[in-house]
């Protein structure tokens, strides 16, 4: 029995040797064909990610970065770069949200703000400055809103960065991180950079919440 196991992936081979020999020339040329094409259709289908991916790294200018705690407990810090020479006035704008910008006797930013929601598989979100409660719980350092700026610059990749669009009103200090190179917010969302560094830690938080609730006391 042992032998004949061991026999079998030999006359398998003798078998498809003999069909593939009896075959014409033509057939067996497409057939390579068709055997390369599967082989190369994986990268194919990339390219056009792959590119987006190339001209987005290469339109970074700023790196900003967030340090991430838990119920007060410290979980690591993401580091995220910045497409300013694709969108130089929503990155001037999310620059100073990450440092703090004064206005009057107040700074306002992204500091001791909250990721508020998760979105299971697709992205978590955060930017809210103010009371939830309040009409007015979020702005720019320009104006409570901003149109716009381009929506070129696509999703590629799982750590995406980008501003959340309301619609006529434009984006304000709102955005998300994705968790999939596709996760559906397509003109709805302005990609502003993406995560070059801490996205294992965005992974781990990602699963401490759902969809219709708060992820607990995630803090930036």
């Amino acid at each position: 029995m042992i032998k004949n196991t061991l026999l079998f992936p030999y006359h398998l081979f003798k078998f498809a040797y003999g069909k593939f020999s009896k075959l014409t020339f033509r057939t067996k040329i497409y057939m390579g064909l068709a055997a390369g094409g599967l082989m190369l259709w994986p990268s194919y289908s990339r390219a056009p990610a792959l590119r987006a991916e190339n001209i987005h790294k290469r339109a970074i200018t700023d790196y900003v970065y967030m340090d991430i705690s838990m119920d007060n407990r410290y979980l690591g810090r993401i580091l995220i770069g910045l497409y300013g020479r694709l969108l130089p006035l929503t990155v001037e704008n999310f620059i100073h949200m990450c440092k703090g910008f004064h206005v009057k006797d107040k700074i306002i930013g992204y500091y001791n703000t909250r990721f508020d929601k998760i979105v299971p598989g697709r992205a978590i979100l955060g930017g809210r400055l103010f009371d939830h409660k309040s009409s007015l719980d979020s702005c720019t350092i320009y104006s409570r809103r901003i149109p716009e700026e381009s929506f070129d610059t696509t999703f590629v990749q799982e750590g995406d960065v980008a501003m959340v669009s309301d619609g006529p009103l434009g984006v304000s200090s709102r955005f998300l991180i994705t968790l999939t190179n596709n996760p559906g917010f397509q003109q709805k969302a302005v990609v502003v950079g993406t995560v070059v560094k801490g996205m294992k830690l965005i992974r781990m938080v990602s699963h401490h919440g759902a969809c219709s609730s708060p992820p607990g006391d995630l803090v930036i």
